[in-house]
């Protein structure tokens, strides 16, 4: 039995239940354990998944850093979303 089962049991059936969501937690080290704890639970839920990116643009050029815009994406810390955020 996997730990999602133990913390979220039935989670297709109480996932819009904020009470009972309010009630379990999962504790992690790293925000790279975050994102895969939060993956495989996302993929149990019900519903069609809609993808999401962030907007690459500056407002002003004399301030833009030169980076590559992929290596921009790349960046993930617990100030920032992710480039591509997944959502149901």
């Amino acid at each position: 039995m996997h730990f999602e089962s133990k913390v979220y049991p039935n989670i297709q059936q109480n996932f819009k239940d904020q009470d009972w969501l309010s009630h379990r937690a999962t504790l992690a080290s790293r925000n790279d354990v975050v994102e895969k704890l939060n993956v495989t639970i996302q993929k149990q839920l019900p519903g069609q998944e809609y993808p999401y990116k962030s907007i690459d643009c500056i407002l002003n050029d004399d301030e833009a850093v030169q980076h590559p815009i992929e290596f921009l994406n790349s960046i993930q810390t617990p100030d920032l979303q992710a480039h591509n955020l997944f959502l149901q």
